[in-house]
């Protein structure tokens, strides 16, 4: 092989794998679609709310890996004494088969402080709340208006400070920052997208 063809060789290499990272790049800072949430917490929904308390919701689908990063997040906030004596959380999570409640997720979230956890196998509620990316996250104040609707982590799958978990706390605690952050996650309309991930992961 000549030095000309081995240096070709080599250069379309690099730029292959320059591109490939190019591409994860590009698509862990790729954010979901937005929740369409309601202005005020719907009176048909049968999630569990505590008079008195904000509630923060955040909808999780089991095979969506980015979304272990939102609950981790969720988690940090929930440990914090002055979230946990103004608001109480809700996970709710889209599949009910034996599966999911005996998965690590699962278990790890039961342990969560001031957390609860609903399945929604129907997606009657996901809907209901316009949830459109797993692990949107959607807070509820105490008289039931929306002051948080949005992702709690910086890019997919990555935990860690970021200015949406910054500004649920406030949210919770006051005084308030945004309201809407951008969502990290699978998209729920797009099952081919939780498909190849669930693959992937295996």
């Amino acid at each position: 092989m000549t030095t000309r063809r081995w240096f070709g060789l080599l250069a379309g290499w690099a730029l292959a794998v320059a591109l490939t990272f190019v591409g994860i790049a590009r698509y862990k800072s790729e954010p979901g679609l937005p929740a369409a949430a309601p202005a005020r917490w719907p009176e048909a929904s049968g999630l569990p709310r505590t008079a008195g308390m904000a509630t923060v919701l955040l909808f999780a689908h089991p095979r969506c890996p980015c979304t272990r990063a939102s609950i981790l997040e969720l988690n940090e906030v929930m440990n914090r004494a002055d979230v946990r004596q103004r608001a109480r959380a809700v996970v709710v999570f889209f599949q009910s088969d034996a599966s999911v409640e005996r998965s690590d997720l699962w278990k790890f979230v039961s342990q969560m402080p001031s957390t609860d956890i609903a399945l929604d196998a129907s997606q009657v509620e996901r809907h209901r709340f316009g949830a459109r990316t797993s692990g949107q996250v959607e807070v509820f104040d105490a008289e039931g208006a929306l002051v948080f609707s949005g992702g709690i982590t910086g890019s997919r799958g990555h935990a860690g400070l970021n200015v949406g978990r910054t500004d649920l706390i406030a949210a919770v605690t006051g005084p308030a920052g945004e309201a809407a952050h951008p969502v990290y996650g699978c998209g729920l309309d797009e099952p081919g997208e939780l498909a190849s991930n669930e693959s992937a992961n295996r």
